[in-house]
């Protein structure tokens, strides 16, 4: 029987054994491939603070910031919209998010300053989900921070009452179908902080005056009852005239517009442009840098897309209008939509998660390169971690002076801030996963101009399924051989690139990188005695059969055809000659066997059948 079993081996395996290699020279299409391909193209899977703006090239990122991922929480319920600020009055931000399906809100206070240490209080029931953004201000001008939200169809306002944060009253400002933003100002100039809210099924913008200054008592001023779907609403002072005017997204009309403040709960309202297909969002800010405020709007298509614009205040009054058409962010759309100095350089950016429909996002940052609001630069930073954060928000956390990202939400439900950096002294990248076929590895070499001073090195690993990659491997400082790094028979493979400079005025660069390695099926007949075989299709028990010229550890795994490690016989020595290993309780199905004895790797794929 095993002379049968030898036989049919010798004549039913052959195998050739040929080099193979794989090359990336172009990370220019940005990160975001998380899935395996078949070839390196011009994507990548991950990265922070690199500029893959031009094609062929990969060097670190001089005038964007660079970030780094701080967890909160990993097991938050199921998330909501993050809010930061004072809330226990101890001088540092902490976070309040709502659960949502729990309708609850949690404080996260900020333990160490710098937003290392979280500690989670549960505070007190929501009506229902926030509809958008919560809003932390003093609005009892009591010294601590409380709390405005649109909840449902509901405007309410909690009340801090001791400064510590773990103590709240609520009150119910009013009861509107889908309440969706909310604002505060004191838009009478009376002293006090009043309301301004909008309902986009209610087609209704309203405002509260307070009348006791400190949010106990309220009268409602309705602005206007006849708008079709009014999106979103900031507020800002549109003409220059000190008082409080505030910009409005109609989606439904295809209307951006603002009000101008007339004073006495008096408003008039002036159109910026009527023909916006489905505006979303809005954001004022002074974007040419010329004293007054201009307007960034957002307006979706059918795709998820859309169209982004800056509208230059040209009067400075908000009577002439000229837009200036953004980059498109390749088919995704800013959401929410913020502006800010996010680089330091003096000017006004604008920043948001990225969103579209059935694709990871990250968070992008349109950049003023001009400081005139007409140039601007798409910066995509995608990290992993933001893939499932679904709202996010902006607070120095660490006060630093740069501006954070916060993202909560997703199906994970993990709440986490990114540590806005500066100038990027360190990058990298994480290349997409490469599919290949059996491999013995050989080598990796990479082409780069490093500056005195600079320095790129390399990460690599493999496995047999991409959902089970592991741990990068050493630092490999210079091309060499991978015998070793990697091991041999893996489908999958990755590298990480690491970019640090000692002065932002050195540039290293990237230009290509390249794995080789010899494509295996068995080993050559002639260089080797070792020999497998199963019976395909298998009945029950699967019996696997080796024989190897000496005493070698040998281990068999089993995968199914989705790559998942069902099965495994380890033995850390088998004697030389004919050995049989036998797998028991495989459903029927497709699977793949990979055995390593000694330097030997061999592949087979068998069907299991009742």
């Amino acid at each position: 029987m095993y002379k049968l079993i030898i036989f049919v081996i010798m004549i039913a395996i052959t195998s050739l054994t040929h080099a193979d290699s794989a090359t990336q020279t172009d990370w220019s299409d940005g990160p975001g491939e998380i899935y395996p391909i078949e070839m390196w193209e011009n994507a990548f899977k991950a990265g922070s603070g690199v500029d893959f703006s031009t094609p062929g090239i990969l060097e670190l990122a001089t005038s964007i910031v660079s970030l780094e991922y701080n967890q909160v929480s990993d097991s938050f319920g199921t998330g909501g919209f993050p809010v930061s600020a004072d809330f226990d009055g101890d001088g540092d931000i902490d976070l309040i998010c709502d659960d949502f399906f729990l309708e609850r809100f949690r404080l996260f206070e900020n333990l160490d300053g710098v937003g290392s240490q979280w500690q989670m209080h549960d505070l007190f029931p929501i009506p229902a989900q926030p509809r958008r953004r919560t809003l932390p201000v003093d609005l009892d001008e009591d010294g601590d921070i409380d709390l405005l939200a649109t909840c449902g169809p509901i405007f309410i306002y909690w009340e801090n009452l001791d400064g510590s944060g773990l103590s709240w009253q609520e009150y119910k400002l009013g009861d509107y179908t889908a309440a969706m933003c909310i604002e505060c100002d004191d838009f009478d100039q009376d002293g006090d902080l009043d309301i301004l809210g909008c309902a986009h099924y209610g087609n209704i913008i309203t405002s509260w005056e307070n009348l006791d200054g400190i949010g106990h008592e309220w009268a409602e001023h309705v602005i206007s009852s006849d708008v079709n779907y009014p999106r979103d609403l900031r507020i800002c002072d549109i003409d220059g005239d000190s008082d409080t005017d505030f910009i409005c997204a109609i989606k439904w009309d295809e209307t951006l517009c603002w009000f101008e403040n007339l004073g006495s709960w008096s408003w008039a309202m002036h159109t910026i442009s009527t023909e916006l297909k489905d505006v979303m969002m809005c954001c004022p800010g002074d974007y040419d840098g010329d004293g007054d405020v201009d307007v960034a709007s957002r307006s979706s298509t059918s795709s998820g897309a859309g169209v982004d614009l800056i509208w230059e205040n040209l009067d400075g009054i908000g009577i002439d209008w000229l837009p200036h058409e953004l980059p498109d962010l390749d088919g995704f759309m800013l959401y929410p939509l913020y502006s800010s100095d996010i680089d330091c350089d003096g000017d006004v950016d604008l920043f948001g998660s990225l969103e579209k429909p059935n694709t990871p996002g990250g968070l992008g940052i349109l950049e003023n390169v001009d400081a005139l609001g007409w140039q601007w630069v798409y910066h995509k930073l995608f990290t992993l971690e933001a893939i499932e954060a679904e709202f996010t928000s902006f607070n120095d956390i660490n006060m630093d002076g740069y501006v954070d990202f916060i993202c909560a939400g997703g199906d994970e439900a993990r709440i986490m801030w990114y540590d806005v950096i500066g100038p990027a002294d360190t990058g990298w990248v994480e290349s997409s996963i490469l599919t290949v076929s059996d491999t013995d590895w050989q080598m990796i070499d990479w082409v780069t101009d490093e500056p005195a001073g600079t320095n790129i090195v390399f990460q690599v690993r493999s496995a047999w399924s991409w959902l089970e990659l592991g741990n990068w491997s050493e630092v490999i400082e210079s091309p060499g051989s991978l015998e070793g790094i990697l091991g041999d028979g893996d489908r999958y493979v990755q590298y990480l690139a690491t970019i640090t400079r000692e002065d932002p005025s050195l540039n290293p660069s990237l230009s290509d990188v390249t794995l080789t390695w010899n494509q295996l099926g068995l080993e050559d007949p002639e260089e080797s005695d070792t020999w497998m075989y199963i019976a395909n299709p298998s009945y029950g028990d699967v019996a696997i059969c080796i024989s190897i010229p000496n005493e070698s550890p040998v281990s068999v795994l089993i995968y199914d055809v989705s790559g998942h490690l069902v099965a495994e016989s380890i033995h850390d020595s088998l004697n030389s000659g004919f050995n049989e290993i036998v797998i028991s309780d495989l459903a029927p199905g497709i699977y793949l066997c990979k055995i390593t004895a000694g330097k030997y790797c061999g592949i087979r794929r068998f069907t299991v059948i009742e």
